[in-house]
């Protein structure tokens, strides 16, 4: 069996471990491309305020 490595922090993923998350989040972490996803990276990619982070970008773009 293939093992499967978090994108973000290279933690093992144990098969099966899949967990049901927002549309939204779904939709940030294929733009990020993101495939693979550990369940600690997962809890802090909710818990993140991305309206903050997308209006910051957009200000540092503008200026």
């Amino acid at each position: 069996m293939k093992k499967l490595f978090c994108d973000i922090c290279e933690k093992e993923i144990a098969p099966g471990s899949n967990r049901k998350t927002l549309v939204e989040t779904e939709q940030i972490l294929e733009l990020a491309e993101i495939t693979d996803i550990c369940s600690d990276c997962l809890d802090k990619v909710e818990r993140t305020a991305w309206y903050d982070v997308i209006r910051e970008r957009i200000n540092r773009i503008s200026n």
